[in-house]
């Protein structure tokens, strides 16, 4: 029984640790095009979700002052005020929220799920305000309102 229990915890933690390692991948590519000159990207959050998983990256830092951040991740609904009035100029606001990336028009894109699959968006006139040119992979994934 306690080999079994023992299987049983090992094999969650596998998975946790590929799921970690594959929402790592993901966000580091959409960081590296929205931010393409960027070696290291400096991300400003406070999802302790999302911390756990950057947090294993050599090319994401996580930054505690969001002025100093190149770019912002909204998880939830409870800092926007804030992250609003006190980001930088240059900072690209990403979100994890359909609805934040349709109410907020500052946000230039969101990677959620919805129905049990993940959906990229991109708003392309957002995209130009910020002078921000995405790769040809993305072009699917982009449009001109929600």
């Amino acid at each position: 029984m306690i080999k079994l229990i023992l299987l049983f915890i090992l094999s969650f933690n596998i998975l946790y640790a590929l799921d970690r390692d594959s929402t790592l991948k993901i966000y580091l590519d959409i960081f590296k095009s929205l931010s393409p000159y960027k070696a290291i990207h400096k991300i400003y959050l406070k999802d302790k979700e999302y911390i756990n998983v950057f947090q294993y990256s050599s090319k994401i830092y996580l930054v505690n002052n969001i002025k100093s951040a190149d770019i912002i991740l909204i998880t939830n609904n409870s800092n926007i005020d804030y992250i609003l009035k006190e980001k930088h100029k240059k900072s690209i606001l990403f979100t994890t929220n359909y609805h934040i990336l349709k109410n907020i028009n500052y946000i230039v894109g969101a990677f959620y799920w919805r129905k049990g699959r993940s959906q990229l968006l991109f708003i392309k006139n957002r995209l130009e305000n910020c002078n921000i040119h995405l790769p040809s992979k993305y072009q699917d994934y982009m449009v001109d309102e929600l």
